[in-house]
């Protein structure tokens, strides 16, 4: 995967303020990316890499085999190389995508009630999961 911010103030190569790769050996996908004020991205997608980028810390720090999700959130503000806040691994041995993620900078609580927290069987289940890194 890749993360590329242009500078729409500007043209031509001045335009690129940032670029970089996102991934790691095997074949890795972004689908979903959003940014808030602070010039932090999010991104997700699905990783087959056994070696994706993850943080200490984070969530899931291995793959869980076959096709994961990925979380990642990059700080465009930081000297090269220091971008990477937080990343990591979603998933099991079966197919989890993330296909949207959305920067919310409000509050948001997952109640014991939630309508579905279960498998529900079939091909597959969407998921929302909110990280508050």
């Amino acid at each position: 995967a890749f993360v590329v911010r242009l500078d729409p103030t500007k043209s031509g190569s001045a335009a690129l303020s940032y670029a970089s790769y996102l991934g790691g050996t095997g074949g890795d996908v972004a689908y979903g990316v959003d940014a808030d004020s602070a010039d932090n991205v999010y991104l997700t997608g699905y990783t087959l890499s056994a070696d994706f980028p993850v943080t200490v810390g984070s969530l899931q720090n291995y793959s869980g085999g076959g096709l994961n999700a990925f979380v990642t959130k990059l700080n465009l503000s930081v000297p090269p190389g220091q971008a990477l806040v937080y990343s990591t691994y979603l998933g099991g041995g079966a197919l989890t995508i993330g296909s949207a993620v959305a920067a919310e900078e409000q509050s948001f609580q997952i109640t014991d009630n939630a309508f579905q927290n279960s498998y529900g069987g079939g091909l597959g289940d969407g998921f929302i999961l909110v990280v508050q890194p």
